[in-house]
C-alpha cells in the first residue's frame, strides 16, 4: 500500500486493474500495481505484487514486488523482492535480491566494469596498435608470470 501523505508531486499511480501502453517520462516515481507497455523514464520505480512492466525503463532506483520484463536501466540500485521477476537484461549500479526473486536473462553490474575494458574496443575500432597492446597488458593479471611482457 502506498503513503499517500507524502508529497506524491510528479508521481503517477498505476492501478491493479488499470493498463497504459506508450511513453511515460516524469519526474518522480512510478507506482505500478497494474500493466504499463511502453517505455519509462522515472527517478524511481516501484512494481506491485500484482504489476507488470513489459518494455523498458530507466531509472536510478527500482524496487521490484511483480514482473518487470525486457529491459531495466538502474543508474543507483535495484531491489527485486521475493515476490518479484525480472525479465530480460537489467543494468544495475548495485542490487539485493531477497529469497524466492527470480532473474531470467541478462544482468550487467556497470559498477563491475573496468575502465580499461571498455577503452579496449575503442582501440580496436582505431586500429591503433600500440594503444590496443597497452589496453591488453593493463587488462592481464599482474600475478601471472606469462602474462610478463
Amino acid at each position: 500500500m502506498i503513503d499517500h501523505t507524502k508529497d506524491t508531486k510528479g508521481c503517477l499511480f498505476v492501478g491493479e486493474g488499470v493498463t497504459i501502453s506508450g511513453e511515460i517520462t516524469l519526474p518522480g516515481a512510478i507506482f505500478v500495481d497494474g500493466v504499463v507497455d511502453g517505455t519509462i523514464e522515472a527517478r524511481e520505480l516501484f512494481v506491485g505484487a500484482s504489476g507488470c512492466v513489459t518494455g523498458s525503463a530507466k531509472v536510478a532506483k527500482a524496487d521490484i514486488r511483480g514482473v518487470m520484463g525486457q529491459h531495466l536501466e538502474a543508474a543507483e540500485h535495484v531491489t527485486l523482492r521475493s515476490t518479484g521477476r525480472l525479465e530480460g537484461k537489467v543494468v544495475y549500479r548495485s542490487i539485493d535480491i531477497e529469497r524466492g526473486g527470480i532473474v531470467q536473462g541478462e544482468m550487467v553490474c556497470e559498477a563491475a566494469l573496468p575502465e580499461t575494458a571498455a577503452a579496449a574496443p575503442a582501440a580496436e575500432a582505431l586500429g591503433d596498435e600500440r594503444s590496443r597492446d597497452a589496453v591488453a597488458s593493463s587488462l592481464s593479471d599482474p600475478t601471472d608470470p606469462s602474462a610478463a611482457p
